[in-house]
């Protein structure tokens, strides 16, 4: 996460650069000017342009053209992994997934076995914050490609993103045609998502914002507006997890990334499937 200090004007090649990334435009000269006459620092630049309604408008139209690909003859690479029923699938999640996963494989496998007890023909899977690097199961858990793997061997799909573009590069290269990558913030991608989509969230896996153990826990509350944002698509029987919650040894921060959203969903009655490294709540 960039760290916002003190501020300072805005160069022309960095609006000019914060537009071709986030608007996929050249400014006009008076949005130049405007720009560069305020005191902001980048990250505050970044902020304003992934709130107006431009940047929405282009993340809901991007997961609009997703679906309408879903229904085409789209090509895409082969996936990295490919089963064929639920059977292989937890074979190779007890076989593979599991050593590799450490901490975290039991939260996964109770994530997944309520899912597959929902027992949709298509599952929904949307999380926050996509893997980062290769092969990094026991570091960032590489929830995108087991969820992947499990909606290739099940049916579904998987909607994933995260501000860095590396996300969505890796996405293409290990994923199936099944998963879908948005580069952007979650809690806009989640909100625009709630409008662009009429189908029902059935996993919410919430990992977007690194926990900082030394300047504050941040990561907290952006998973809280994160599950407010998706919260129109969590429906009887949604699953929401989240991640890096038992940090129990970690100086007042206790809780982890649950510390707001869990205490909330203790309030709603949602049922506790699992608590660990993640925390695993389903909706009743």
């Amino acid at each position: 996460m960039e760290t916002v200090g003190k501020t300072s004007r805005l160069t022309q090649v960095e609006v000019e650069l914060g537009y071709y990334y986030l608007l996929k435009r050249k400014p006009s000269q008076e949005e130049v000017g405007s720009w560069t006459s305020q005191d902001l620092s980048k990250a505050e630049f970044r902020k304003v342009l992934m709130n107006s309604e431009e940047f929405l408008n282009l993340a809901t139209n991007e997961i609009v053209r997703s679906e309408a690909r879903k229904n085409t003859a789209y090509e895409r690479r082969k996936p990295h992994i490919k089963l064929t029923d639920s059977v292989s699938f937890w074979a190779f999640f007890e076989t593979v997934f599991a050593a590799k996963l450490g901490k975290r494989a039991d939260g996964f496998a109770a994530m997944l076995r309520a899912l597959e007890g929902l027992q949709t023909s298509h599952s929904v899977i949307v999380e926050s914050g996509t893997m980062r690097a290769y092969d990094n199961f026991e570091g960032d858990g590489m929830s995108t490609l087991i969820f992947d793997t499990f909606v290739s061997a099940t049916g579904g799909e998987v909607w994933t993103c995260d501000v860095e573009p590396i996300g969505a590069s890796l996405t293409r290269t290990l994923c199936g045609p099944q998963t879908f990558s948005v580069t952007c913030e979650a809690v806009d991608f989640l909100r625009s998502f709630s409008r662009a989509s009429a189908e029902q969230i059935h996993l919410l896996y919430l990992d977007s914002l690194d926990l900082d153990v030394v300047t504050g826990d941040n990561s907290a509350q952006v998973a809280y507006q994160e599950y407010i944002a998706a919260l129109p698509r969590l429906k009887s029987g949604s699953i929401i997890a989240i991640d890096d919650v038992d940090h129990n040894d970690v100086r007042d921060l206790k809780g982890g990334k649950g510390r707001i959203l869990v205490p909330e969903l203790e309030k709603r009655d949602y049922k506790c499937l699992y608590r660990g490294y993640q925390s695993v709540w389903q909706i009743i």
